[in-house]
């Protein structure tokens, strides 16, 4: 059974500023909602598959990189809900991960 991704308000505007800066400066290299959409279906189905990024007592964030870009994608499960929510999308060149 798939999971339901959701993407919270401050993933979502990461993933907007992220589009728009490929789109402006790497416009012939971008596949940005192709590698969403792969991930997604990744995710969805397998959402254990990616290695568990940080644990905390009541909380587990895992990241899966999108394709060949310096991006990951930070997530939780919600078993209760059967959903995958999105936390951010952050790149590895930053050198210091997302507040989660």
């Amino acid at each position: 059974m798939s999971y339901t991704l959701t993407i919270t308000p401050d993933a979502e505007d990461q993933l907007t500023e992220l589009a728009a800066w490929w789109e402006a400066n790497r416009p012939a290299a971008s596949k940005l909602t192709d590698e969403l959409n792969k991930v997604g279906v990744l995710i969805g189905e397998n959402p254990r598959l990616p290695p568990v990024h940080r644990r905390r007592r009541d909380f587990e964030a895992r990241r899966v990189r999108l394709g060949a870009s310096p991006y990951y994608l930070y997530y939780t499960i919600d078993e209760g809900e059967h959903e995958i929510l999105v936390l951010a999308f952050w790149s590895a060149m930053r050198r210091v991960g997302p507040d989660l």
